[in-house]
């Protein structure tokens, strides 16, 4: 293969492109050659993007998700509607379909074990879904004026969940025992919460107000302790992600706005513009690298955001009849667009690995070598066996993604997890990926193993890692064999 305009010649050796392709070790200069994204494409057919179109009856996308295996994907219809797709085989492998008066699906979530589903419904429910089964298990009913649910969170404990009412309300919901436990309520003023993420310390809630509101909650005390005030016609907040560093909110407005916020000092530090046309934000995710925002257009645009240069470095248009893009999940290697239109699609696009990475690097870092008893694990979140002599020191600049492997001996308490974490002072702690893992459950024996997740952008330098556990039950005394950390 020839590019001429960057002097490259690519020779056509079958197996140097398969081994390139398969594991993503191409010569950096070409990651950002138009040209070779073509090439790639054409000689492996697996790297191809993919719309997959819902049957009758199927409309409305508008949440989105990624077990580590499956892509899940609920549906505005009544009743509602749950969409699992194959994301090798693009195709959609079962459709759950809720009960009488379950209708109107709006925001879906993974909490490592179950999937969630919160409807757009007054009162709010919430769907507890196995994803084995495929079945709904539990239903969570809001109480009186706790209506109209928009999104949901998981902090590695507990399930959040947002309210569109007047004042907003957010629900705090035990995953174990189906109830709601506690629940937020916005000051005066303080209404329509429409979406929610966690950045490993705080839940934070977007407001679609006039100006727009961007609420922190602390999830101990279950209080807000902070409101940021967006500034005039910085309207309709409407997506939430966390990078590792900084909190991204979309708004719904045209052109979109998308803020970058310091949620330690909790100012909008950048504001990013859309251009003519790119309009209506609406939720948003993070991939590891590149922040990414679908609005709310025919057809729908994609917008692929350097959280670093605070730009927007590529808008990927979908085609004709592709329109409405509502939530985004990222895979690993594709993101995916539910889209919000009859009957729904959902958009697959590949996602190429920016200049300067590859995934083909790997460290396998040993935390505990032999079988080890960890007595009374306590339910409360505590670093692994009570104590920090398994802390150590890494570097992780060149890398993406990692995962958890845990060798089960004698299991824990029903529930019972293992987590990584890093700080960068051994002072203040945070999830290896942002948000809540990578988590493992120790309530089974056997060898367990988290699926790859996106290493938080603040963690990848040289700094400190511990694991931690939580939801034991203070009497069960789980055995833990070789734990491992795999970073690529």
């Amino acid at each position: 293969m020839v590019f001429p305009a960057q002097g490259i010649i690519i020779r056509h050796n079958d197996t140097l492109e398969r081994d390139a392709a398969n594991s993503h070790i191409v010569l950096s200069r070409l990651y950002r050659i138009p040209e070779f994204e073509t090439w790639m494409k054409t000689k492996f057919g697996h790297l191809s993007n993919t719309t997959i179109t819902a049957g009758v009856g199927q409309d409305n996308a508008k949440g989105i998700t990624f077990d580590g295996t499956y892509i899940w994907v609920v549906l505005r219809t009544s009743p509602v509607q749950i969409l699992k797709i194959d994301r090798f085989t693009n195709t959609i492998i079962a459709t759950i379909v809720g009960g009488l008066g379950q209708n109107l699906g709006r925001g879906i979530t993974f909490d490592g074990i179950y999937i969630w589903v919160i409807l757009d419904t007054s009162p709010v429910q919430i769907l507890k879904i196995d994803r084995f089964t495929n079945t709904i298990i539990s239903s969570i009913i809001g109480g009186v004026g706790q209506n109209i649910g928009k999104d949901l969170v998981f902090d590695g404990t507990y399930l959040w969940a947002a309210l569109y009412t007047i004042p907003a309300q957010i629900l705090k919901i035990d995953p174990n025992t189906d109830t709601i436990v506690a629940t937020v309520t916005g000051a005066a003023g303080q209404d329509q919460a429409i979406a929610l993420t966690f950045d490993g310390a705080y839940i934070w809630v977007s407001l679609s107000i006039t100006p727009s509101q961007i609420i922190k909650i602390d999830p101990i005390t279950n209080t807000i302790v902070a409101t940021i005030v967006a500034g005039a016609g910085q309207n309709f907040a409407y997506g939430l992600t966390f990078d590792g560093t900084y909190i991204w909110a979309t708004l719904g407005v045209s052109p979109v706005q998308i803020l970058k916020i310091d949620p330690v000092t909790n100012t909008i530090v950048a504001t990013i513009a859309g251009g003519s046309g790119q309009n209506q934000g609406r939720y948003i995710t993070f991939d590891g690298t590149y922040i990414w925002a679908p609005l709310l257009t025919s057809p729908t645009q994609i917008l692929k955001i350097d959280p670093i240069n605070n730009s927007i470095v590529e808008t990927i248009t979908a085609a004709v009849g592709e329109d409405n893009g509502h939530d985004v999940a990222f895979d690993g290697t594709y993101i995916w667009v539910g889209l919000d239109m009859v009957p729904a699609k959902i958009i697959k696009r590949f996602v190429y690995i920016p200049q300067g990475h590859s995934h083909n690097a790997q460290i396998d870092l040993t935390i505990n070598g032999s079988d080890t008893t960890w007595n009374n694990q306590p339910v409360a979140l505590t670093e692994i066996f009570g104590t920090t002599r398994r802390r150590t020191k890494v570097n992780l600049s060149n890398m993406n993604q990692v995962r958890l492997i845990v060798n089960v001996g004698v299991t824990g308490a029903a529930g019972s997890n293992i987590s990584a974490q890093y700080s960068s002072d051994q002072a203040t702690w945070f999830y290896l990926n942002g948000s809540s893992g990578p988590t493992v459950n120790i309530d089974s024996i056997g060898l367990k193993i988290s699926s790859y997740t996106n290493i938080a952008s603040a963690a990848k330098t040289d700094i400190f890692l511990r694991l931690v556990g939580a939801n034991g039950n203070g009497t069960a005394d789980p055995i833990l064999g070789l734990i491992t950390l795999q970073f690529r």
